[in-house]
């Protein structure tokens, strides 16, 4: 859940309060990062590869967009819903740029003027205060500590124009409207954030084969969307195998037996002969064994699903082997690809790539730094 509240009758615990900080508004992420202050809206702007929103309204776009924050003060999607000069007004997702790139992970489509125009109506009122709760009763609330929430930082821009509503024709200024909210506050920003980020999966199709059971929101669902490529629609239905793999390993951590039963049911099933078909994805038993023992080898991070065809998906990811209860820069990992096929409906592994572990070598100390 994106908002996590206990009430108890206990001291109240406050958060930093910041210069540009509107009285009672939450400005700090899980990390105690102040998301309100202009300087790091930039960079986070930076971090989606996205300009600022008065150049985009100098330039005679219109645009509605919003930076969501994860309960854990990851930046995760920006959402962005665009009319630029002579174009058709289209919705746009992006990923957080990824390290030594300069283009970000992006999804976008043209959508219609009715479309365009309920983006439009819904956030009207977004960056408006609202009143404060009066005490009932004169009694006192009960304290709201609120954990892990949350934010989006929401940006309009609306050019200079003609009014639609006077005669004869006076232009309009131009307008800018911002606002960062915390899901712990009560407010329009967060709540038109998220419906920004519904409409987004809404109008994205390439993103709905995505199983939302599987997913916390519509948010993560778009998330995972950016690491689908090929036939994205054969790639997000692949997505609970990798799922099952995570569970797999997580579940029965110290039962061996358990995780290699739970992994066997995500491997295609062997060829009673073990004489797998040329052009068949079946193997031998051995091959089985071998893939669920590959599987074990190590925890499993996966970054890309590749969609071959309607019944093939490749998978990219990395397994690291943990030395100790804590990550380590010095844990052995290796990048594998796993192949995965359709069968009875879902799609399941028959091949996986993997070379040997490696450590990673740390950086050579330059002249100054402590060896």
């Amino acid at each position: 859940m994106l908002r996590f509240c206990i009430l108890v009758c206990a001291l109240w615990l406050a958060s930093p309060t910041f210069a540009n900080t509107p009285p009672g508004q939450k400005c700090t992420d899980d990390n105690g990062s102040d998301r309100c202050s202009p300087v790091a809206q930039a960079k986070t702007r930076d971090t989606y590869g996205l300009a600022d929103i008065a150049t985009l309204a100098a330039q005679g776009t219109y645009v509605r967009r919003t930076m969501l924050v994860d309960g854990y003060g990851r930046d995760i999607l920006a959402v962005s819903f665009v009319r630029q000069k002579g174009m058709d007004p289209f919705v746009e997702i992006r990923g957080p740029l990824p390290k030594g790139t300069k283009s970000p992970r992006s999804i976008s489509m043209p959508i219609s003027l009715s479309e365009w125009n309920n983006v439009l109506s819904q956030g009207i009122y977004f960056d408006r205060d609202l009143a404060p709760k009066s005490a009932a009763n004169g009694k006192p609330e009960l304290m709201n500590i609120c954990l892990h929430s949350w934010m989006a930082t929401v940006e309009v821009a609306d050019p200079a124009r003609l009014s639609s509503n006077t005669l004869p024709a006076m232009e309009e200024d131009a307008e800018i409207r911002t606002k960062t909210q915390s899901a712990c506050d009560d407010g329009l920003a967060i709540q038109y954030a998220f419906q920004l980020a519904d409409l987004a999966y809404d109008l994205l199709p390439v993103c709905q084969s995505i199983d939302l059971e599987l997913q916390r929101s519509k948010v993560t669902a778009l998330n995972a969307c950016l690491s689908l490529s090929g036939d994205r629609a054969a790639a997000g239905q692949a997505l609970p195998l990798p799922h099952g793999i995570s569970a797999a390993l997580n579940i029965y951590p110290k039962d061996p037996a358990q995780t290699q039963k739970a992994l066997g049911w995500l491997i295609v099933s062997a060829d009673p002969n073990d004489r797998p078909k040329a052009g068949s994805d079946r193997i031998t038993q051995a091959e089985r064994a071998a893939l669920v023992a590959t599987l074990q080898q190590g925890d499993i991070f996966f970054s890309g699903y590749n969609g071959i065809d309607a019944d093939h998906v490749e998978i990219d990811a990395m397994q690291v082997q943990r030395r100790g209860d804590q990550p380590s820069a010095d844990d052995p990992q290796r990048n594998i690809k796993i192949y995965a096929s359709r069968e009875v409906g879902e799609f399941r592994i028959y091949r996986i790539d993997a070379p040997a572990f490696r450590t990673v070598p740390k950086p050579a100390a330059t002249a100054g730094q402590e060896r």
